[in-house]
């Protein structure tokens, strides 16, 4: 548990010291995740990109902690992914104990033709609804967040003595995850099975308020 901690502190530093690069993505284009997490809504089959360190597909008991990473809005999965990898790596974490996945929610504009994957625009960090584009004209329309609760899940049914899962977003990311932490709808059953889900957010340029009271800083 300590070690695990540690991670979260590791990369919770890196991006503080990050947080004021900008990335360029529409410049150079974003490398798509290589893996895909595929859920059925309405008869269609629809999936995101991901980076995982354990399969979607088969049960795999072992792993006891999930971590979750939420990209930026440069959409970097990728990047972030690698990063929790060298962590763990650095911190010598027995890697049959933990599972390392970055979900990737690709904007509109993004150069990729595959039919059934989903598409947002830069509301995706506050839960919005997919878009009808391209090859998925006609699909069902699935909000950000409904897909997070659909993979983690998912996870948890293959994985299932996972007891301890932290959700850390960073920059765009930590308004998704700030935000999600209020509204999502799995949160309660988690807890029912004896899985703790913790949220991490970092760095996000906006903050969610229940109601009219603010921190004031004297």
């Amino acid at each position: 548990m300590k070690k695990f901690i540690s991670i979260i502190l590791i990369l919770l530093v890196q991006f503080s010291l990050s947080g004021c690069l900008k990335e360029l993505y529409f410049k150079y284009g974003v490398d798509v995740a290589p893996d895909r997490f595929t859920f059925e809504k309405e008869n269609h089959t629809l999936s995101i990109p991901v980076c995982a360190t354990h399969s979607l597909k088969k049960m795999n008991p072992g792993n006891e902690q999930l971590l979750v990473m939420i990209h930026g809005g440069g959409l970097t999965a990728e990047r972030y992914f690698k990063r929790g990898q060298q962590v763990i790596e650095d911190l010598e974490i027995d890697k049959n104990r933990i599972m390392l996945l970055a979900p990737q929610f690709l904007e509109k504009g993004v150069d990729l033709a595959e039919k059934g994957v989903l598409f947002w625009d830069e509301r995706w960090r506050g839960g919005a609804p997919s878009l009808s584009v391209g090859l998925n004209k006609g699909l069902p329309v699935v909000s950000s967040y409904d897909v997070l609760d659909h993979l983690i899940k998912t996870i948890t049914t293959q994985y299932p003595e996972i007891r301890r899962i932290f959700l850390l977003g960073h920059s765009a990311g930590g308004q998704f995850v700030l935000r999600y932490a209020a509204v999502n709808n799995i949160h309660g059953d988690l807890e029912k099975q004896g899985t703790l889900i913790q949220y991490v957010v970092a760095n996000p340029s906006s903050y969610l308020y229940l109601d009219r009271t603010r921190y004031r800083f004297i």
